[in-house]
């Protein structure tokens, strides 16, 4: 009676040291964002208006991001935003946004860097992701206009 408990004691720590050894690491990583584009129907020079940058994978394990919008020098308003994560989330996953004006009609590039940092090492062992950069052209292009 006893060997047979020892056997199905061995048995289960056996299972058990091949189950936790078969389960995937889980590792930190950068999001990836798309186009840029305003939230603003219908802007017009002078107003203050909202861009965002379309989140296509909001990474995982982000706690903290850095948010640079840079234009043209016709660009204004524009600073740093510094976001963390809601206690409980795995990861930011709202769209990085910023509020600016715009004084002059006319065509703009908005570029968009992020620097984020992790809760825990990505594949690579690092804690911080730099240079996550989103370009694009905002909805803005054709819209501003002055009457």
């Amino acid at each position: 009676m006893n060997k047979r408990r020892l056997t199905t004691a061995i048995i289960l720590i056996a299972l058990a040291a091949c189950h936790s050894s078969c389960r995937k690491e889980e590792f930190a990583w950068r999001p990836v964002y798309g186009d840029i584009y305003c939230r603003t129907p219908n802007p017009k020079a002078g107003d203050t208006i909202v861009l965002a940058a379309k989140v296509i994978d909001a990474g995982n394990r982000i706690y903290h991001a850095d948010y640079r919008w840079r234009g043209t020098d016709r660009f204004i308003g524009i600073n740093p935003t510094r976001v963390t994560a809601p206690d409980g989330s795995r990861t930011i996953e709202a769209e990085p946004t910023c509020s600016c004006v715009f004084n002059y009609p006319g065509n703009y590039q908005v570029r968009l860097s992020v620097t984020v940092k992790y809760s825990m090492p990505d594949a690579d062992g690092a804690m911080t992701g730099v240079g996550v950069n989103a370009r694009g052209s905002t909805e803005i292009f054709s819209s501003i206009r002055i009457d």
